[in-house]
């Protein structure tokens, strides 16, 4: 999935148009699914191998039992699985990162409430941010492939203008990291 369709998904939720937590998240369901290529994500659309909720709104239609016996949140497509996981920062308060800089403390306060117990969590994530850049906390822009083509297509009535800013702020990024590079 290319940062362009995650930002789609990302703009109908109620936080559109925060692009440091819209790469937050991505570099996150980048590395839940392994590139995108998991089971989970490929056949029950969990972006963030998110688990069955107990306490908070259900945006999931089914349960996936793991080989192992782990129980995940099956959706009927990614902008709920996505929903989730706004849901699960809003139902515990956690802060969202409003610049690049606070990106890596995000990640350390969901780590700290129990989102994820690997001690090198934060570090993975971080990353995967400066592997999908250029060094910098910025993303390559891709085309989508069919199949997510399609699948966006059927979730959004989105427009090429909605993701100007994205483009724009993306643009502008590349451009200031050359420029005071040298």
């Amino acid at each position: 999935m290319t940062f362009d369709t995650f930002t789609g998904y990302f703009n109908q939720t109620s936080s559109a148009g925060d692009l440091p937590y819209a790469m937050a998240l991505y570099a996150q369901a980048w590395h839940e699914t392994g590139n995108f290529t998991s089971n989970i994500y490929l056949n029950h659309k969990n972006l963030f191998g998110m688990k069955p909720s107990q306490n908070r709104e259900q945006y999931y239609d089914d349960v996936y039992a793991s080989p192992n016996g782990e129980t995940f949140a099956s959706y009927p497509d990614v902008i709920r699985s996505l929903f989730d996981r706004i849901d699960l920062d809003d139902y515990n308060r956690t802060v969202k990162p409003r610049t690049n800089d606070d990106i890596e403390r995000y990640y350390q306060v969901i780590q700290s409430k129990g989102y994820a117990s690997d001690p090198l969590y934060v570090s993975k994530l971080m990353d995967i941010l400066h592997r999908l850049g250029t060094g910098e906390l910025q993303f390559v822009v891709g085309q989508p492939s069919e199949e997510e083509e399609n699948e966006f297509n059927t979730t959004t009535r989105a427009t090429w203008k909605d993701y100007l800013p994205f483009i724009l702020i993306a643009i502008v990024i590349y451009y200031l990291y050359k420029r005071f590079k040298r």
